[in-house]
């Protein structure tokens, strides 16, 4: 999208569907085009044994742009179709998915497999 707007521009956005809802209505102005771009990650767990939805990350995903990485052992519940035939004899089914499946349903992210990811 660089470019694409007089800078600066006031965006106003919202994100979400009228079945699942909306979220609030979020503010930024489009960056100069000689500033440089900037993006958050955050890699390993994603929460503990408190609500997924409630980790508090709203505010800096709202602001700039923010990826996300599940840890290296949540993803072990046993149906999963996602599980890498190597960690099976690693991490057995230590959490039963309690991380993996939350974050699968929470962060929907596109991939090259046909299969749900813990619906």
């Amino acid at each position: 999208m660089k470019g694409s707007f007089v800078l600066p521009t006031l965006l106003l956005v919202e994100v979400g569907s009228d079945a699942g809802g909306w979220s609030s209505t979020h503010s930024f102005v489009s960056r100069n085009e000689v500033s440089d771009e900037t993006i958050a990650f955050l890699f390993g767990d994603t929460g503990t044994a408190i609500a997924y939805n409630t980790f508090s990350i709203e505010p800096v995903a709202s602001k700039v742009a923010y990826h996300v990485c599940i840890g290296n052992h949540k993803y072990d519940w046993p149906s999963q179709p996602w599980r890498p035939e190597w960690s099976v004899g690693i991490y057995g089914k230590d959490g039963g998915g309690k991380c993996g499946v939350p974050f699968s349903i929470r962060f929907r992210m596109l991939g090259n497999s046909l299969e749900p990811t813990g619906t």
